[in-house]
């Protein structure tokens, strides 16, 4: 029976899921990372959910028969398209699947004017970065999954930009501000994911001022992760980086984590005096190179 790839129902998360739990723990295990899998379930807020009602054009499955055996997201903002996740079962890897699910996905472009594609994956997984190659995506940056103890920073960190933070709502004004510091950092506006983000119940974001200037935005997860994070300069990353570790340092969590552009030496230079760690190595690929690296934090190898 010939593999067919569809578009994603609500139905189908459940096994997307268990799909992507399943590959990830594969190829962690192969390459020597062990086994990893994260909890997850369809939740109305989780990114499988509003992918399907926000952007289902981007959401694919490959069916074999009545199985799910693959699944891929992506996402468009302007003229920039990024892979969110592309997970294949083990068994069907050598099938080709992963190459029809990315190839129906770039197709359903269709005429629209992409400017260039980027994606961030393991740095490890050695065939997916060839198969992300065939697809003129190449390595730009280095990303550091970044983690420690929350009693490592705690009380440690002296800054004033703490009492100049204002939590972020969810509202057109918020989506105006942040727009503007996305343009200038990544080069394109993302209204629809700060939506995303806000409208989540297990953390809160910030806007930081210094008096009547903006000095960038960062996002604070009840589990201790911080970002994304943006700032507008070079001078202005270190405060809002120290005042995210200090609103982070408060929550009800033993662990910190951040996901740090490589070339980012501020923020690892940071993280290492406060005992965090690298856990994970990720790497940003793209059609050509793109953003601040120096100046931000991703959220996550989904979102960016």
């Amino acid at each position: 029976m010939s593999i067919i790839c569809r578009p994603a129902e609500p139905e189908d998360i459940p096994k997307a899921i268990a799909i992507r739990a399943i590959a990830s723990e594969d190829v962690r295990e192969r390459y020597g990372f062990g086994a990893k899998r994260k909890e997850e379930v369809f939740t109305p807020d989780s990114f499988y959910a509003f992918s399907v009602k926000h952007e289902p054009e981007g959401f694919w499955v490959a069916e074999d028969g009545d199985r799910i055996v693959g699944m891929v997201i992506t996402w468009l903002r302007g003229s920039f398209w990024f892979l969110s996740y592309l997970f294949v079962a083990p068994e069907y890897q050598d099938r080709e699947v992963g190459k029809h699910l990315i190839d129906t996905a770039m197709r359903v472009e269709g005429s629209r004017k992409i400017s260039n594609r980027a994606l961030i994956t393991y740095a490890y997984n050695v065939a997916s970065l060839g198969l992300y190659m065939k697809c003129d995506m190449f390595s730009r940056e280095p990303v550091y999954k970044m983690a420690g103890a929350i009693s490592s920073i705690h009380s440690k960190i002296t800054t004033n930009l703490m009492d100049e933070a204002v939590r972020l709502e969810n509202n057109l004004g918020t989506l105006r501000a942040l727009s503007v510091i996305d343009r200038r950092l990544l080069g394109f506006a993302r209204q629809r994911h700060h939506k995303f983000l806000l409208q989540r119940r297990d953390g809160s974001g910030y806007l930081f001022r210094n008096g009547k200037d903006v000095l960038g935005y960062s996002y604070i997860w009840d589990d201790g992760q911080i970002g994304p994070l943006a700032a507008l300069s070079d001078n202005s990353f270190t405060d809002v980086f120290e005042a995210s570790l200090a609103l982070a340092s408060a929550k009800e969590t033993e662990q910190l984590s951040i996901l740090v552009p490589g070339s980012n030496a501020s923020a690892i230079t940071i993280a290492l005096k406060y005992r965090l760690r690298i856990r994970e190595p990720y790497i940003l690929m793209s059609t050509k190179p793109f953003g601040k690296w120096n100046q931000y934090l991703f959220h996550s190898p989904p979102l960016l």
